[in-house]
């Protein structure tokens, strides 16, 4: 994540920077123009980090016309913008050695934290963190068959908590979607954070440990996977309420964001394959799937077509932490007008 990058292409040299793109045979700038929506815009540059112009802008771009709902964080959410932008880029690029992940963006978010002017938290920002958890995961459609695969996975070192995007690898998907930036229509409460580095003088450098403590009301559920017609899994996933009522048990929800579903699911173990439902011990089979109702959103919705959305986590017991140690290890989004 430098500042400045050349590219030393087929006939020329380009260049990016803080300030614009260009190459040789374009030295005061090239044009780059995106289509978004029904307009066509100036896209935002990885490289520009000025929240009031860049920032504002991909504000604007977020909102679509739509009146600002969040007008008391004005300015200061523009600089949350930008991050967002960063950690939606960065996430879908490969890195050689994915420990480097927290590593290569230390100059970044130490760049960032000046604007902040809030603490480093796992890639998050301790202003406004609850809303920042809510980031997702994307999964990749595959026309030919009309299902989607996750191919997300978890490193096999430690690098993060799963509270954050940065403990999800998702460069050979879709990516990821930062979590909408608001102190408003939250039905969760941090209670405290706790992060330890390897260099306790570093808040930007590797993780030794880091957990939460999150106040909001947990629901008990069941978990499970959908299939198509023929039978065959289909890459999509859904959950009921358990214990609430045989009518309210019933209803599905289906809107369902899984940090790393191929992995924790169990088909990680070797010799099952995607449509092998005799595989055990992942998410699918446990009886300790929660989820806890976080937010409304989207923002620029109007109030009455706000999603509910919820956190999915995983109990983890035996752990030193003691009972009501939870993993992160999804989202679901529940529409106003039922599913």
């Amino acid at each position: 994540m430098a500042p400045r990058i050349l590219h030393f292409c087929k006939d020329q040299i380009a260049s990016e920077c803080r300030e614009f793109d260009a190459a040789e045979t374009r030295p005061r700038g090239i044009s780059n123009f995106q289509l978004h929506f029904d307009n066509i815009v100036s896209e935002n540059r990885l490289k520009g980090l000025d929240p009031e112009v860049d920032g504002k802008r991909l504000r604007l771009q977020r909102l679509q016309a739509a009146k600002e709902p969040d007008k008391h964080l004005v300015p200061g959410i523009y600089t949350f913008e930008l991050w967002a932008r960063i950690v939606e880029v960065y996430s879908n690029t490969a890195i050689i050695n994915s420990n480097d992940k927290l590593i290569a963006l230390a100059g970044v978010a130490k760049w960032m934290s000046g604007f902040m002017k809030s603490d480093y938290v796992a890639g998050l920002w301790r202003e406004h963190l609850a809303s920042q958890l809510l980031w997702r995961v994307v999964s990749v459609f595959q026309s030919h068959n009309r299902s989607f695969s996750n191919p997300s996975q978890r490193p096999s070192l430690y690098r993060a908590p799963t509270f954050s995007w940065a403990s999800v690898d998702a460069d050979n998907g879709s990516g990821i979607i930062y979590g909408e930036v608001t102190d408003q229509d939250l039905f969760i409460e941090i209670a405290g954070v706790h992060v330890t580095t390897t260099n306790p003088e570093n808040p930007f450098g590797l993780i030794k440990d880091a957990h939460l403590k999150i106040w909001g009301k947990l629901r008990k559920i069941d978990l499970f996977e959908k299939i198509n017609e023929k039978g065959e899994l289909n890459g999509r996933y859904g959950w009921r309420l358990h214990g609430m009522g045989e009518d309210v048990d019933k209803e599905e929800h289906t809107n369902v964001y899984l940090d790393c579903p191929e992995q924790d699911g169990g088909l990680a173990v070797e010799g099952h394959d995607r449509d092998d439902r005799s595989r055990r011990g992942g998410i699918f089979d446990s009886n300790d799937i929660w989820c806890i109702p976080a937010a409304e959103g989207e923002r620029a919705a109007t109030r009455e077509s706000r999603y509910l959305i919820c956190l999915l986590l995983q109990e983890v017991k035996g752990r030193r932490l003691g009972p009501g140690t939870f993993r992160r290890i999804g989202l679901s989004k529940l529409s106003p007008w039922g599913e």
